[in-house]
């Protein structure tokens, strides 16, 4: 068994195999502060058989957020996501990977007045754009985000808290985790009213794993949506 400090200042027991390399590696990282343990990921994969949660060396209980919210009170729109993809967890902007369409996808439709970059999300807070994800401690594609990791109740909390004018989910499985139902069962576009929620819209996946079903019209309709709205 090795201890490693934790970001309380309590010390975390790593169990598993405390062979020469884990021992050499866990000294190394609590003496280097270039690779700091506390609160972070990203030395986890040199620890293949430490008890942790999905990667992360510091507590089931507190996982890290891969990317920070972007919300506040009142937003025209608030982007949802299943949860960040390994690009995006990797450099801390929302919908990061080159292949990605997102930001294509939102200049296109008409959502913003030019075509942003990804390290530029933070910016988009000033157009009324918000962003947040399903899971906040999960990455990679869909299927590779474990169930636990995703907090419905979180989110809709968050959205009583900021109660945004519209929500957008980025894709059908997104929306059909919010809803607890297939994701062939739900439409793409604006959805049935409900009075206790903002106005929600669903949106085909821009990652490009799902090319197969990208179309740009949803987007356009939300885009229409958001203009007539603050008009």
């Amino acid at each position: 068994m090795i201890e490693l400090p934790s970001n309380d200042g309590a010390k975390i027991k790593v169990l598993g195999e405390t062979n020469r390399h884990l021992k050499f590696t866990a000294s190394k990282l609590s003496s280097d502060k270039s690779s700091d343990i506390r609160g972070h990921c990203r030395p986890a994969y040199l620890f293949p058989h430490a008890s942790y949660s999905r990667g992360c060396l510091t507590c089931r209980t507190h996982p890290p957020h891969r990317l920070p919210d972007q919300l506040r009170p009142n937003l025209r729109l608030v982007f949802v996501g299943t949860a960040a993809s390994t690009r995006s967890a990797a450099v801390g902007h929302y919908y990061a990977h080159p292949g990605n369409r997102f930001w294509r996808a939102i200049h296109e439709a008409g959502i913003t007045p030019r075509r942003y970059q990804p390290s530029e999300f933070a910016s988009l807070i000033a157009l009324g754009i918000g962003f947040t994800d399903l899971s906040k401690s999960g990455a990679g594609m869909d299927h590779q985000i474990a169930a636990e990791t995703i907090d419905v109740s979180g989110f809709r909390a968050k959205m009583d808290k900021y109660r945004p004018r519209t929500i957008a989910f980025t894709s059908k499985k997104a929306a059909s985790l919010f809803y607890g139902r297939a994701s062939a069962a739900i439409s793409l576009g604006r959805q049935p009213r409900d009075a206790s929620l903002p106005e929600i819209f669903v949106l085909p996946s821009p990652s490009g794993a799902a090319s197969g079903s990208w179309t740009l019209e949803p987007w356009r309709e939300l885009a229409a949506w958001i203009g007539r709205e603050v008009s």
